[in-house]
């Protein structure tokens, strides 16, 4: 099990101007225990109890940025769910490196649909702040322009994590979705906004056992022991056969035996079953597998 952030961090969605001066210092003092070098481990919890004491609108619980984030033809035989964060470097990795190939090849092609569910991690601000920031994409244009926003997110993940001009990079891409300033800041602090993405974090947590990200399930079963993202397809595939399914003709291109923990998101591994190291002001409490 992971532990869970249970209190506001920095004030992030409360006070989002304030808040994000403070995020550029670094974690809060119940930093989660993830890295964006490697495989990253846990899931954090922002508490929504304060949001409309400091005026933060309550909005509509059905929007369409409270949904489920799926991505394909909603009767594909197969369901990917994709436990991620925007700040994880080995989910970086995969999106740059292997997910073209799993668009076009399985999704596109009506094989497999894709759940996307948030599993924030280091620095956790930031996490949450750019999951609410595609949710509210979505709210705005619908779940494609929230999986258009999660790719801006790692695309561009050296250009605004842990970065101090993340402020403006972050409004730069809300700008790309049609958001002004005033309705990003609007949206972003929303409750059930954050609701959602903690609602992936515990169903992950407690129903599925994640306690890394990536981590991929197909039909409920947890993929792993794959090295390479060619691995990757092949078990993929092997789900799709057993689903009585036909794998794609050709093998995805990408074939890399290179491990993750040597890996940027721009060199293209796919990610081991190791969970990184917790750095020291992890909580005492924290639990890896």
């Amino acid at each position: 099990m992971t532990a869970l952030i249970t209190s506001k961090p920095l004030s992030l969605i409360a006070a989002l101007g304030a808040s994000l001066a403070l995020i550029a210092c670094g974690n809060d003092d119940n930093g989660d225990t993830t890295n964006t070098g490697g495989t990253t481990t846990s899931g954090t919890e922002v508490s929504t109890d304060n949001n409309a004491a400091a005026g933060t609108d309550v909005g509509n619980p059905n929007s369409p940025g409270t949904q489920a984030m799926i991505l394909g033809d909603p009767d594909a035989p197969v369901l990917l769910v994709e436990y991620a964060s925007v700040t994880c470097g080995a989910c970086a990795a995969f999106h740059v490196n292997a997910y073209p190939e799993l668009k076009e090849k399985y999704i596109d092609t009506g094989k497999v649909k894709l759940e996307y569910r948030e599993f924030p991690t280091a620095p956790a601000q930031l996490s949450y702040l750019g999951s609410a920031l595609a949710r509210c994409a979505a709210d705005s244009k619908g779940s494609q322009a929230y999986f258009a926003m999660v790719g801006t997110l790692f695309n561009n993940q050296q250009k605004w994590v842990n970065q101090t001009n993340f402020q403006s990079e972050i409004l730069s891409y809300a700008a790309q979705a049609g958001l002004s300033e005033e309705a990003f800041r609007a949206c972003v602090g929303r409750d059930e906004i954050i609701g959602a993405i903690n609602d992936n974090v515990r169903i992950g947590r407690d129903e599925y056992g994640v306690d890394s990200t990536p981590t991929f399930l197909v039909d409920g079963d947890e993929l792993s022991g794959y090295r390479t993202y060619a691995d990757f397809f092949d078990m993929l595939d092997e789900k799709l056969v057993e689903a009585g399914v036909e794998p794609p003709a050709d093998a995805p291109a990408q074939d890399s035996a290179v491990e993750q923990e040597a890996v940027t998101p721009t060199e293209g591994a796919a990610p081991s079953e190791t969970p990184a190291e917790a750095p020291a002001e992890t909580p005492s409490d924290e639990e890896t597998e």
